[in-house]
């Protein structure tokens, strides 16, 4: 084990939000995120890292997810993919097909991770899920109350603080999408209810 990987990693109750400590907030963070150099077109110049919001730490998760929508916002071409060969089950048992793979540098700290996400097109206010795998990979720690991920490094342990605004913004849109996906077939079952009880009126006029 290396040296780095030898100091603890704590946290303190006096670490958690000035928002409250009852929250009960996801960890929702921002980092730096660009295509590897090996990666790019010759004629092109070095990628510029783009500051990515409202990445979700979520350690029920065991793959790595890029929102289509993201992945088409910070420029990425079709041509980044290669495909994916497995589906992506959800906590429900619902599945869903990548469009493909593509693999992206995230920049935390001083440390650079070569990761692969899935692009899955799906409606969510995140932009993108990181994984317990990537956790793993950084020796980190994610703590959802303290709303802090730490991770070792050769300079000691650095940690990324949570954004409590985007996670409450993100809960919110997620509560809304639920909402929306309960309530349009109750709306399409009453419209066909109505449609059928005019049908009979005009049956019964005729």
């Amino acid at each position: 084990m290396e040296e780095l990987m030898k100091h603890p990693i704590n946290f303190s109750s006096s670490e958690a939000p000035d928002s409250g400590r009852n929250h009960n907030d996801s960890l929702v963070v921002t980092m730096a995120i660009a295509l590897p150099e090996h990666e790019e077109e010759e004629e092109k110049p070095k990628s510029v890292p783009w500051a990515l919001p409202k990445i979700l730490i979520d350690g029920g998760s065991s793959v790595e997810i890029l929102l289509y929508e993201t992945f088409k916002k910070i420029g990425l071409k079709e041509k980044c993919l290669i495909p994916s060969t497995y589906n992506i089950f959800d906590f429900n048992g619902s599945s869903t097909f990548p469009r493909g793979e593509v693999t992206l540098e995230i920049s935390v700290g001083k440390i650079l991770t070569s990761t692969t996400f899935c692009v899955v097109t799906v409606v969510s206010p995140s932009t993108s899920i990181l994984g317990r795998s990537w956790v793993h990979g950084i020796k980190g720690f994610a703590s959802t109350y303290h709303q802090r991920l730490r991770f070792p490094t050769p300079n000691g342990i650095v940690e990324i603080i949570g954004d409590s605004g985007e996670a409450k913004y993100c809960y919110d849109m997620d509560v809304r999408n639920g909402e929306n996906k309960v309530n349009l077939p109750k709306k399409g079952k009453k419209r066909a209810k109505n449609a059928k009880s005019q049908e009979e009126i005009d049956t019964y006029i005729a």
